[in-house]
């Protein structure tokens, strides 16, 4: 499977949220913060949840590369633990886990996720 193909998927995005968010899937975090497509998350975080979310996926995508990881599998396992140690670093620093950060009153539509890697289809 290529890279592209991990990030086209439901199950690969949600493993790493999943770590990232001590176990909150997508359609958790769209739920909680109160919007529908599981997409739109990411237009309703603020910049320090932002920040957690881009520092996972660049990470998971050198990893991804660099590990030669073809397997989904293989590439879900290790975006929970990029998710996971993304996470640790917050607490260990003493900031706000991603889950407890405040939702933006307004949406943040002028992210272009697809620099990052991620494709809305």
């Amino acid at each position: 499977m290529q890279m592209e193909q991990f990030f086209r998927s439901i199950e690969f995005l949600d493993w790493g949220l999943r770590g990232l968010y001590n176990g909150e899937t997508a359609q958790a975090i769209a739920r909680r913060k109160g919007v529908t497509v599981w997409q739109a998350i990411f237009d309703w975080m603020n910049r320090e949840e932002l920040a957690a979310n881009m520092a996972r996926t660049l990470l998971v995508q050198h990893l991804l590369h660099t590990r030669q990881v073809a397997d989904l599998t293989e590439a879900c396992h290790l975006h929970f633990e990029v998710g996971a140690s993304i996470r640790q670093a917050i607490l260990d620093a003493g900031n706000t886990p991603p889950e407890d950060q405040p939702t933006p009153a307004f949406c943040q539509l002028s992210i272009d996720w697809t620099t990052l890697g991620w494709q809305h289809n």
